[in-house]
């Protein structure tokens, strides 16, 4: 049984709004087609499933950039419209994120990972603390720190992604910003003028989604991820939301901030064998 404090609560007037900002979000980076519809499949299929592609060409390789959304369960005509269509982008692997569970994709190898949307509406009470030596920047206006904050991203998860790939990806955030006033911000804690913690930001539909927090090691608990979680709501004063996996133990941390289960979402990833 759920804690009592991480009970699912969704409020109506919370959900379009962050769906919608949701929505944003992906299209800033990806472009949403249909080729892979064919005469075979039938318009009621279509419908019901409601099946939406997505893709980065600038970030081929990036998983959340480039995936299928879905409705209700796949059936066997649509998985395999959708992967003849994958095939021919030459990408290898598969990802699908949808409203419900899938037993289907399951069923094809996939691995599952239920992301919990978590959101909080006194978006100013954050617990309080002084911490010797700590500051904000934002990559906006201060674009400096991007190869300092690449170097800890690739010493965090450089051995999983390579270091490649964690360059590529906040350098293609960093030059989305410079693009304009798109939402977009990437935000650093400092002590004593050094990195120690980052995240991004996205505001749309009057809410602001905080991702990809991160906190080096020697700095943790020390209330950093808390102070920039209070930093990033404090100049925006709306509604905040965030991700997190739900066996991730980072959700307890959230839930005692505050925030509170908005919705859940199902994800499923698998990765071509290399003789497929």
């Amino acid at each position: 049984m759920k804690n009592e404090e991480t009970k699912p609560r969704i409020d109506y007037d919370d959900f379009y709004p962050v769906f919608e900002a949701e929505e944003d979000f992906i299209l800033l980076f990806s472009e949403q087609t249909y080729d892979f519809l064919t005469p075979n499949l039938s318009s009621k299929d279509i419908a019901h499933i409601n099946p939406r592609r997505f893709y980065d060409d600038k970030l081929r390789d990036m998983y959340d950039h480039n995936f299928v959304h879905f409705d209700e369960e796949l059936n066997e005509d649509m998985y395999n419209a959708l992967e003849a269509f994958r095939h021919t982008r030459g990408e290898d692997f598969a990802k699908y994120v949808g409203l419900c569970r899938s037993p289907f994709l399951l069923s094809k190898g996939f691995d599952e990972e239920e992301i919990i949307t978590m959101a909080k509406r006194d978006y100013l009470n954050f617990p309080k603390k002084e911490i010797p030596g700590l500051s904000f920047d934002n990559i906006r206006d201060n674009p400096s720190f991007l190869d300092e904050l690449i170097a800890i991203e690739i010493s965090e998860y450089g051995q999983d992604y390579g270091e490649d790939f964690c360059s590529r990806r906040w350098t293609r955030y960093a030059n989305k910003i410079k693009e304009g006033d798109n939402g977009l911000n990437i935000f650093g804690a400092f002590i004593d003028g050094k990195l120690v913690g980052y995240c991004y930001s996205f505001y749309s539909h009057n809410t602001v989604c905080i991702d990809s927090l991160l906190v080096v090691p020697a700095y943790r608990n020390r209330y950093i991820a808390t102070s920039l979680l209070a930093h990033v709501a404090s100049k925006f004063g709306c509604l905040i939301y965030l991700h997190a996996a739900e066996e991730e133990t980072a959700k307890q941390m959230y839930a005692k901030l505050g925030f509170e289960i908005l919705l859940s979402t199902y994800e499923y990833l698998r990765i071509d064998k290399k003789d497929e």
